[in-house]
């Protein structure tokens, strides 16, 4: 909903361009939406900024990524992971050649990280795959 930085609502032919615009994520917040809203819109009215709010319900962003992952979870988790071991790999080698023989902390964290996730993708495609056979 917008408003005139007088905090006055406009007419239906005026059209407010809001200086703020303000996402709320309400997925399993039935409860709090209403309280949160009435909270922002009170803080909003008072700072006297034009602005609107926007309440957005991800689930079904959330229900497509569950079925993919259900059917085929190589896709969701090998591309990061294949990511994360390439850019702790590359930034490994650039590591031994600026301090030899030496990596940064941050480096090992980066390679392992996308070794646990590959392992992971790895693990969840045979569960989804004894899932499937009879």
């Amino acid at each position: 909903m917008g408003t005139f930085a007088s905090g006055a609502a406009p007419e239906p032919g005026d059209h407010v361009i809001p200086h703020a615009s303000i996402v709320l994520p309400c997925f399993n917040e039935e409860d709090h939406v209403l309280l949160e809203i009435e909270r922002i819109c009170g803080a909003m009215h008072q700072s006297g900024i034009s602005h609107e709010l926007l309440a957005i319900d991800d689930r079904y962003v959330l229900q497509v990524l569950r079925m993919v992952m259900h059917f085929d979870p190589l896709n969701v988790l090998m591309p990061p992971a294949l990511f994360l071991f390439a850019l702790g790999f590359g930034k490994g080698i650039y590591d031994i050649v600026v301090h030899p023989l030496q990596f940064a902390n941050d480096t090992i964290l980066i390679f392992v990280t996308g070794m646990i996730l590959a392992s992971m993708a790895l693990l969840a495609d045979l569960t989804v795959r004894s899932r499937a056979d009879p």
